[in-house]
C-alpha cells in the first residue's frame, strides 16, 4: 500500500506591503524585497513543528520510497500497526496545538506591544479558523493493478500503457530498493569506520542501530529480494556487545573487517556511506 502524511500548521508570518514599501522609499529602492512581521514568536510553535518531523522520520523510517510525490511505500500487513504508532503522534500534536491555542490570545496581546505600529488585528484569525490550519492526517491507498483497465482503449494503445506502466512500476521498485542499500551502507559503514580506529570512541548505539536495521528490514523487503535477506544474515555477526568490542582488540578488528566486508560485497566504500 501507499502511505503518506498530510499535515498542516499555521507559519504566524504575514507580509507587510506598507512596511515594505516604507522600507523601499528610505533606501530609494525598487522591488527589493519583502518585508514579513513575525505575529507569533517562533518558540510558541517550536514544539508543534518539532512534532510534525518526527512524525515524517517515522514515517521514512518505516517505508520506502514510491515516486515522486512524497508517497511511500508499505506491506499491507504492517498497516495496522504503523497506524496504531502513527496515532501518539496525532495525539501528541493535537495535545501541543491545544496547548498552544489556549495562550493564543495572551500571545497576540504580547504581539500588540513588540509589533506597535505594525500590529494589525486583521493579521491574527479566529480561534476557529486557527483551529482548522492544524491538521496531521494519514493517506492510505492501495497499489493499482497493471493489468486492471475499465476504460475503452485500442488494443495496441492499452499494451502501449501497459508497458509504459511496466516500466515505471520497475523504475519506482528500483528506487525503492536502492533507498534499503542506502540504509545498509549509512548504519554499517558508521560501523566499520569507527571500529576500524582503534583510538575512536563510540557509544552503544553503534550496535543497536545494527539490531534496529536487521528488525525493520524484513518489513521493507516487499519484492522478496534474495540479496537483501543474505545481507540481513550478514549483519547478524555484527551483533556484538558494546563493551567487549571496547576491551577486546582481536574481536573488535574482526568486527570491523565483517562490516567492510558487507558494504564490498554491495559495491560501497566507508567512503561513499559517509557521504
Amino acid at each position: 500500500m501507499l502511505v503518506n502524511i498530510r499535515f498542516g500548521q499555521w507559519s504566524a508570518k504575514k507580509y507587510d506591503k506598507s512596511v515594505s514599501g516604507e522600507i523601499e522609499r528610505h533606501h530609494n529602492a525598487t522591488n527589493a524585497g519583502r518585508y514579513n512581521k513575525t505575529l507569533i514568536p517562533d518558540a510558541y510553535l517550536a514544539n508543534i513543528h518539532s512534532i510534525v518531523v518526527a512524525a515524517r522520520g517515522f514515517l521514512k523510517e518505516q517505508t520506502l520510497p514510491w515516486g515522486d510525490n512524497s508517497d511511500r511505500l508499505i506491506q499491507s500487513t504492517d498497516v495496522i500497526d504503523f497506524l496504531e504508532r502513527f496515532r501518539s503522534y496525532k495525539i501528541e500534536f493535537e495535545e501541543a496545538v491545544a496547548k498552544f491555542i489556549s495562550k493564543y490570545q495572551e500571545l497576540k496581546q504580547e504581539a500588540s506591544f513588540k509589533l506597535n505600529s505594525m500590529y494589525r488585528e486583521s493579521d491574527y484569525p479566529s480561534i476557529g479558523k486557527l483551529k482548522k490550519k492544524f491538521f496531521i492526517e494519514v493517506s492510505c491507498l492501495p497499489i493499482g493493478n497493471i493489468d486492471d483497465f475499465r476504460v475503452k482503449v485500442d488494443p495496441e494503445e492499452l499494451d502501449r500503457l501497459k508497458s509504459a506502466m511496466e516500466k515505471e512500476y520497475v523504475s519506482r521498485m528500483t528506487d525503492a530498493t536502492q533507498d534499503i542499500w542506502d540504509r545498509v551502507s549509512k548504519i554499517v559503514g558508521h560501523m566499520a569506520r569507527k571500529l576500524s580506529d582503534p583510538d575512536s570512541i563510540f557509544r552503544n548505539s553503534l550496535v543497536e542501530n545494527v539490531k534496529d536495521l536487521i528488525e525493520l528490514l524484513p518489513k521493507l523487503n516487499f519484492f522478496d529480494d534474495p540479496a537483501v535477506t543474505d545481507v540481513i544474515d550478514d549483519m547478524r555477526t555484527l551483533i556484538v556487545d558494546p563493551d567487549t568490542l571496547r576491551t577486546d582488540s582481536q574481536i573488535r578488528s574482526q568486527v570491523a573487517r565483517d562490516a567492510q566486508q558487507i558494504l564490498d560485497r554491495l559495491g560501497f566504500s566507508t567512503v561513499s556511506a559517509a557521504a
